[in-house]
């Protein structure tokens, strides 16, 4: 339907000359008033259909353009949901996030503007046909400069595509650098150094602008260069024109129409100068988000589902990072059911890079992780998750209430376990305390809370979770002795699977297994 209303619409806009013509021929220069009357009657109701037709037409586009904008977008969303972690190790959040951002600038295919352009190609069309039908060689001499006013449109675009390119990463190297110093504020206060990181800063900003300028001087070029051709084009109509009406090929009704065809001849490639500062970083972002978001693989929830976890299994597992030498070699591990392991190991010895493998936050590079037997990679990860409470290194909390932060990903909270759970880690105080000032949300990452508090809030999920396997890394290093107490208590009493990283405690004290991450790596 869209379609056809915008075939009728580039349609409707060619009569406006050929009702011109005939006012000129047959009601001017015949003075008729009576005619005169009756044309412009007729040329106001096609001006009126005009505008119903790309009213209708664009609505139906622009609501087109925004669901597929949707679409897209939640594409890219769930393929962030399910996106390998070494995907945000190697990138900021902050460039992450502007590139995000750039899936908005894909609106403007779908804009007035942009659609303004298809009309033009189907007016370009129809200027053809009634320039042929009045004139063909005049056709044939306004038609010779298209190929040269192509090829210079075609070689400005390609340059303005490699600056609107290098101005986007540079925007989006720079909102990372922005929000990696914002996300260190407390860290830079308190080692004295906002001069050096406000200058480091400035000079990704600088660059960003300086980028940005560049891209804005070629685009002013290219857009004076548009418009002198346009005059000139305009000169020649004038020309070329005036000569068949002083030899009597043309009428003066004939020339009015025959210089507004001509101006729909050159229509797209005009339209396309005037515009292509805002599709040209449409097209582009539409292939950055793809080539970004897309060039990898995300984890699929497809597989076998299970009700719960019996034996975890290594076989001859490695892993390194990108560009890094292996930091697991060759592991061979065997974990049951109510074991109670703690990992040992220096820093940076692969112990937490081991827990993110168990949770496929991260995939091995060779060997086998074996669930009830059963190849990890064959598992249902929707299933296997929900067997598994697992409070990483790096904590992170919602900007949201202790409620939420305790109870996210549970869909059946016990309140009176959840209470109870709450009161033995001493979060009451602070639950009331933020409920009395009147807004209960903790801050971003838990901004209004200590570090212990954060590790009480992780643990208490992890309590009302009630999982097969429990995995704390470096989660209880901050706590006080009480609910340090309570949390000990609580997995002697468990039958679950307990695994943890904890450098202050030796937990062999409470029937933990020590295993020391190194008397793990094979040859």
């Amino acid at each position: 339907m869209a379609i056809s209303l915008y075939v009728f619409s580039a349609f409707l806009a060619m009569a406006p000359a050929k009702i011109l013509q005939i006012i000129i021929d047959d009601a001017f220069l015949k003075y008729k008033i009576d005619r005169l009357l009756i044309y412009l009657a007729i040329l106001l109701l096609v001006y009126f259909l005009k505008t119903i037709c790309s009213y209708s037409s664009n609505k139906r586009m622009i609501s087109l353009g925004n669901e597929l904008l949707k679409n897209i977008k939640k594409a890219i969303y769930n393929k962030l949901m399910y996106m390998d972690l070494s995907f945000y190790t190697n990138n900021d959040l902050g460039y992450i996030n502007s590139r995000i951002e750039e899936i908005d600038k894909i609106d403007v295919l779908f804009s007035s503007q942009t659609l303004t352009l298809g009309s033009s190609i189907l007016e370009f069309v129809f200027a053809i046909i009634m320039l042929s039908s009045i004139n063909f060689k005049m056709l044939i001499i306004f038609s010779i400069p298209i190929p040269v006013l192509c090829w210079y449109a075609y070689l400005s675009s390609k340059r303005i595509s490699h600056q609107i390119q290098h101005t986007l990463e540079s925007a989006a190297e720079y909102s990372g650098k922005m929000q990696d110093t914002l996300h260190g504020m407390e860290e830079i206060k308190s080692q004295g150094t906002e001069e050096k990181e406000s200058r480091r800063i400035d000079n990704f900003n600088r660059k960003a602008l300086d980028t940005q300028k560049q891209q804005s001087f070629f685009v002013n070029k290219f857009g004076s260069g548009i418009g002198m051709i346009g005059n000139v084009v305009t000169v020649l109509v004038y020309l070329i024109g005036g000569l068949f009406f002083i030899n009597k090929e043309l009428s003066m009704g004939t020339f009015v129409s025959v210089s507004t065809y001509v101006g729909k001849l050159y229509s797209p490639i005009l339209s396309y100068a005037s515009i292509s500062v805002l599709i040209q970083p449409a097209f582009l972002s539409l292939k950055r988000v793809s080539e970004f978001f897309f060039k990898e693989n995300a984890v699929t929830e497809d597989g076998q589902e299970i009700t719960g976890i019996y034996k975890i299994e290594f076989q001859g597992v490695s892993f390194q990072y990108k560009k890094e030498s292996a930091l697991l070699k060759n592991i061979n591990l065997t974990i049951h059911k109510g074991d109670k392991m703690q990992l040992t190991g220096e820093n940076g010895s692969g112990k937490s890079t081991l827990l993110r493998l168990i949770v496929k936050t991260i995939k091995p590079i060779e060997g086998k992780i074996l669930v009830n037997d059963i190849d990890l990679n064959n598992i249902n990860k929707e299933s296997f998750l929900k067997q598994i409470s697992y409070i990483p290194q790096k904590k992170y909390l919602f900007n949201e209430s202790v409620f939420y932060n305790v109870t996210y990903g549970i869909e059946d909270v016990d309140k009176i376990q959840y209470n109870n759970i709450v009161n033995e880690l001493g979060l009451r105080p602070i639950v009331d305390q933020l409920e009395r000032s009147g807004n209960n949300k903790i801050g971003e990452n838990g901004s209004r809370l200590s570090g212990g508090e954060i590790q009480k809030i992780c643990i208490a999920r992890a309590l009302l979770q009630e999982r097969s396997v429990v995995i704390l890394d470096e989660a209880t290093t901050s706590l006080d002795k009480k609910a340090y107490a309570y949390i000990q208590e609580k997995i002697k009493n468990s039958a679950s699977t307990w695994i943890i990283i904890d450098h202050q405690h030796d937990l062999s004290d409470y029937g933990f297994k020590c295993v020391d991450i190194f008397s793990l790596q094979g040859v």
